[in-house]
């Protein structure tokens, strides 16, 4: 039997959710469909699915199989379409890693959209700050604030990353509002960690004088949106990327100092494993992301 039309049957069968539906759906005989399956997990030496009185269900061998080779037929099919001059809608699965905070205030309306112009996309979406490896995980991209310092990997800048030092109206009129970074000396710190803990805060003057702040953290996290939340209960200051705490500082919960001053120099950027060829789809999300985030400065303090 052919390989690749025994994938082409477990796959619809996962698909379809049963073997006789997915039988109807490719016109063959549910004895036919079955004996594909059969023999596929007999070349592969594991069980794929499990037939329960609701349908088939995929065993975890299964899941991680089934990934795989349904990116590897969207593919065959995509280079199909594209040798006959039938491109025209981008379909398949994208595999995805977005930080939390950011995917979950800033991607979910975007995926909505393209979801919309594009009903034959799936999304398998990681929202996690673990920084996932893309080429042993499998996954098509990411979202990451930063750099990456791996070669294999290709990157695309999607904007500039603003950083805002807040703190809430009353934190301020107790503690005095600082005029320059010296003036944070001793007030507590509400510090965001993404490896070891800070001990110290960094900031360039319009002269481009480099000044870094010994800071001694009340709170320790590794989530954002935490930290804003305790700046705006009056318990610090916090310095968080303008994405997160945007909402806080139009509303007047929190107001930002020093905002003549630079802090982090970060983008936020797409990645891409290079060793993979760039499928349509991705090639499309990609597009649609840097068209909705091309605004320049779009998350300037300035702006919010």
């Amino acid at each position: 039997m052919n390989r690749l039309a025994e994938i082409e049957c477990f796959i619809a069968v996962v698909d379809a959710g049963s073997q006789l539906a997915a039988s109807k759906k490719m016109n063959i005989a549910v004895s036919a469909l079955h004996r594909r399956i059969k023999d596929l997990e007999a070349r592969l030496g594991v069980a794929l699915t499990r037939r329960t009185t609701h349908g088939t269900t995929l065993t975890p061998e299964g899941r991680a199989y089934y990934d795989r080779c349904h990116r590897v037929v969207t593919d065959l099919n995509e280079a199909d379409a594209r040798a006959n001059g039938e491109m025209h809608n981008a379909s398949g699965l994208i595999r995805m890693t977005v930080p939390s905070v950011f995917g979950a205030r800033h991607l979910a309306p975007i995926m909505t959209a393209f979801s919309e112009m594009h009903p034959d996309i799936r999304f398998d979406l990681n929202v996690s700050d673990r920084h996932v490896d893309l080429i042993e995980e499998g996954y098509d991209l990411a979202i990451r604030i930063g750099g990456d310092e791996k070669p294999q990997l290709g990157t695309e800048v999607l904007f500039k990353v603003h950083y805002a030092l807040t703190a809430s109206p009353e934190f301020w009129a107790k503690h005095g509002f600082p005029k320059t970074p010296a003036n944070l000396a001793g007030l507590p710190v509400l510090a965001y960690r993404s490896g070891s803990v800070p001990t110290h805060w960094q900031f360039r003057a319009p002269s481009g004088k480099l000044s870094k702040v010994p800071i001694t953290p009340r709170y320790i996290a590794n989530n954002g949106e935490f930290l804003v939340e305790a700046a705006k209960a009056g318990l610090g200051v916090s310095l968080e990327p303008t994405f997160i705490c945007g909402d806080a500082l139009r509303s007047g919960l929190l107001i930002a100092a020093l905002t003549d001053y630079e802090t982090y120099d970060r983008v936020a950027q797409i990645v891409r494993p290079e060793n993979r060829p760039l499928s349509f789809r991705v090639r499309e999300f990609s597009k649609f992301l840097k068209a909705r985030w091309s605004k320049p400065d779009q998350w300037n303090i300035d702006q919010v």
